[in-house]
């Protein structure tokens, strides 16, 4: 373990959850108050303590590796691959032929469900990563998009079919 730089680390009171600058700090005991490395973790620690949860502010992970394989006439199957969302898991899947909404994984729900506490385990069996589409014509554009259980969405990806 390295250090913690007393010039950027933070103070947290445990029973008033007041937080405070430990450069500044005027007390005579820190014992008592919790040490972070730095602001951001600290006010995430009392966001945690003060609700039972973390906000989260980042999108999720562009979805990677898409193929589209075409199965029949006018047939694709789309299929990609997505890492969870750290803070908040994957909540669905957008999937998109030329820029219009065509479909959902899943169709209502969650694609991800977890246990915050870890007490309530339980094996979690995923939708597939695919989706057929009917494609006539012409080149075509399939994409898809990650949302995470926070509502916030990733880039779109997308892959050429024709």
């Amino acid at each position: 373990m390295r250090d913690i730089d007393p010039s950027v680390a933070w103070l947290g009171n445990p029973e008033t959850f007041e937080l405070v600058k430990e450069s500044e700090y005027a007390g005579d005991d820190k014992s008592a108050w919790c040490r972070f490395v730095d602001e951001d973790v600290a006010k995430t620690w009392k966001e945690y303590v003060m609700t039972n949860d973390v906000s989260d502010t980042t999108p999720p992970p562009a979805p990677y590796n898409l193929v589209a394989d075409k199965t029949a006439d006018n047939m694709y199957q789309f299929a990609w691959r997505a890492d969870a969302d750290v803070e908040s898991g994957i909540a669905k899947f957008i999937i998109y032929l030329d820029g219009k909404q065509i479909g959902m994984i899943p169709d209502s729900g969650n694609y991800q469900s977890f246990d915050t506490n870890g007490d309530n385990t339980y094996p979690v069996d995923p939708l597939p990563m695919t989706f057929t589409v009917n494609v006539t014509g012409g080149n075509h554009v399939l994409a898809v998009e990650t949302v995470n259980q926070s509502g916030l969405v990733s880039e779109r990806a997308e892959i050429k079919v024709n």
